[in-house]
C-alpha cells in the first residue's frame, strides 16, 4: 500500500497501480478539474485497475438549493474559495468521460446538521449558525454519500 500526497491534476508515476481510493475530493474541483483527475486518475492505473470513488452528492433540488445557500454563506464568511456541488448523474457522466466503466454503485442517504457539522468543519460562530438556518429555513439538510467502484 502506498500514500501519495501530490497534485491530483498533475500527477502521473511511472509505476501504474492496482487499486485506488479518492474520498472527498470531487467538490474541491470545478467541472473541467473533475474530468481531468478522473482522466489522470485512468491514466496511472494498470489495465483492469480500480479507484473507488466515495464523494457526497445532492440530487434533491431542495436540499441542492440548502447546500449551495450554506457554502455561498461559508464561502463570504469565512473566504473559502467556491466549491461544486455534484449531483450522482453528473459524477457518473464524468466518469464516462474518463473512460472508465462503472461496476458497482452504492448510495446511501443522511442527514447534515447546520449545528453539527457545518459549525464544527468551518469553525462558524454561533450567530452565523443561527443566521445561516434563518436563511435556509431549517436546522439540517439532506444528501447522499455515492460510492463507485471504476474499471479501467
Amino acid at each position: 500500500m502506498k500514500y501519495i500526497h501530490a497534485n491530483v491534476l498533475a500527477f502521473l508515476s511511472n509505476e501504474k497501480y492496482d487499486f485506488a481510493i479518492c474520498r472527498f475530493l470531487i467538490h474541491y474541483l470545478t467541472d473541467e478539474e473533475q474530468v481531468l483527475f478522473l482522466k489522470n486518475a485512468y491514466n496511472n492505473l494498470k489495465k483492469d485497475g480500480y479507484i473507488l470513488l466515495i464523494n457526497f452528492v445532492v440530487d434533491e433540488r431542495e436540499n441542492y438549493n440548502a447546500k449551495r445557500t450554506i457554502f455561498d454563506f461559508i464561502q463570504e464568511k469565512k473566504e473559502i474559495s467556491k466549491r461544486t456541488i455534484p449531483t450522482s448523474d453528473d459524477v457518473k457522466e464524468k466518469c464516462k468521460q474518463a473512460v472508465f466503466t462503472i461496476e458497482r454503485e452504492v448510495k446511501k442517504k443522511y442527514s447534515i446538521s447546520i449545528n453539527d457539522f457545518y459549525k464544527s468543519r468551518f469553525n462558524l460562530t454561533s450567530d452565523q449558525v443561527k443566521e445561516l438556518i434563518n436563511i435556509i429555513k431549517k436546522m439540517d439538510h439532506g444528501e447522499f454519500q455515492i460510492c463507485l467502484l471504476l474499471k479501467k
